[in-house]
């Protein structure tokens, strides 16, 4: 896949969205002050050694019918990445990666505002255009291979704010605040309250089969912060989150 224009961006004459595929999706509602979170996961990614690339397609209503466009990495403000991205109605999207959409821009680097994610390999959703309220999005782990082992680290709960990602064992985090987590492939990986692989320590698993673990609040792993990382288990217990996990978070707009 060859990135095109601005935000790496791609359009076509795909004129149907399809239904199903194997994926997951999971969304945060906000209301005035407060941020909801459902995760609602149907399947899995399944295995693949293969290499397999990262991309979202958005469908939408013209005069002359339904195009596309199609976006293979992060943006955090779409008006800029997408010309007339403000007039559009998006009626349907597919991704093949792991995708979060957000509503503000620059993926609520503010800590507010509504989150949704889905994922899958052509995991496609058809809704109403007013559910597709989004200001920015992004993938997470590797873009050109969304099952290779990784680990990202985000500044506020729900996959906001700044992120960092990694491949590989790191003794110091080169973040101040970690809220939230995404781990992608088959390895395990530990984190660490504090630098050097020392503290509090937590084993993060992926749920069997799914190659993507989603860790949406660092509270809830009774951890203040990560200062540390390394690949595998070296705890006694493992932490997974089950696919049909479902939480709330509640955030105040400063």
């Amino acid at each position: 896949m060859v990135p095109v224009g601005p935000g790496n961006l791609r359009q076509t004459d795909i004129t149907e969205v399809k239904q199903g595929g194997g994926g997951q999706h999971g969304r945060l509602q906000p209301s005035t002050v407060k941020l909801s979170v459902v995760l609602v996961l149907f399947l899995s990614l399944g295995k693949s050694s293969a290499q397999n690339p990262q991309f979202a397609i958005f469908y939408y209503p013209t005069d002359f019918g339904e195009i596309s466009f199609e976006l293979t990495d992060g943006c955090p403000d779409l008006n800029s990445c997408v010309p007339g991205f403000e007039n559009m109605t998006i009626s349907g999207i597919c991704v093949t990666g792991i995708w979060i959409f957000y509503s503000e821009k620059n993926y609520n680097s503010g800590g507010y505002g509504s989150a949704e994610w889905m994922f899958g390999v052509d995991y496609c959703l058809n809704s109403d255009p007013d559910d597709f309220e989004f200001s920015s999005l992004r993938h997470a782990g590797r873009q050109s291979n969304f099952d290779a082992n990784t680990i990202t680290l985000y500044e506020f709960p729900l996959f906001s704010g700044n992120q960092f990602l990694d491949l590989a064992d790191l003794p110091e985090v080169p973040m101040d605040d970690v809220d939230s987590i995404i781990i992608t492939g088959e390895s395990d990986w530990t984190i660490y309250s504090l630098p050097n692989f020392i503290g509090i320590e937590r084993c993060l698993e992926t749920w069997p089969g799914m190659l993507v673990g989603f860790f949406p609040n660092l509270s809830d792993l009774e951890m203040n912060s990560v200062r540390s990382f390394r690949e595998g288990c070296f705890d006694d217990e493992k932490i997974q989150r089950r696919s049909d996990r479902h939480g709330e978070v509640v955030t105040e707009r400063e």
